[in-house]
């Protein structure tokens, strides 16, 4: 019956003690694989347990990132909404700021007057620029953005800029100065 894990039977005791140590040691031996016997089932029914609990937890913690993550997506939606609304928004009016620019520029000015209204379409210019890397930005995270390859002055460019910050320099009493290494090409791409 030992054979089988039957492990409850006594043996029973002979009636001559030419085997009774021998089977008092087997019967020894009996109790001892009872034990372990005992003490496996113990252990696999405890570790059984644990790997439960941690699979559920598992499966809670995997439920809470689905959420965050369809949470985050979410947020990254709306903030690309916004981005993108916001910004066609603010075109509107700028737009019009350049519009009107261009035509004070048409009209009889003085010199400094002209040198203003030129910052001021500069500036005008420079934020729609930031306004459209706004709108790209947003189509760059939908996937919808595609890059355009055009010939770009970088010496005029950093002239507009120097132009832009020229007014806040003076008042500071700073001097912006262009230096451009005379290798580098007029026109980029």
């Amino acid at each position: 019956n030992a054979a089988n894990g039957n492990f409850h039977q006594r043996l029973t005791q002979p009636k001559t003690s030419l085997y009774f140590d021998l089977i008092n040691k087997a019967q020894h031996l009996l109790e001892i694989n009872k034990g372990l016997k005992e003490g496996i089932h113990k252990h696999i029914a405890q570790a059984t347990k644990e790997l439960r609990e941690s699979l559920e937890a598992f499966e809670i913690q995997n439920i809470e990132l689905d959420l965050a993550r369809k949470s985050a997506i979410k947020i990254s939606e709306n903030k690309s909404e916004l981005l993108a609304n916001t910004s066609h928004e603010i075109r509107t009016p700028l737009n019009g700021i350049l519009g009107f620019t261009h035509l004070l520029l048409k009209t009889p000015l003085n010199d400094q007057q002209k040198d203003y209204l030129a910052t001021i379409e500069q500036s005008a210019q420079g934020l729609l620029t930031v306004i459209n890397d706004i709108i790209d930005y947003s189509r760059l995270e939908t996937g919808a953005m595609s890059f355009e390859y055009k010939p770009v002055n970088i010496r005029n460019l950093i002239s507009e800029v120097l132009q832009v910050y020229a007014p806040s320099a003076n008042t500071s009493h700073l001097k912006l100065i262009q230096l451009i290494d005379p290798k580098i090409p007029s026109i980029l791409l």
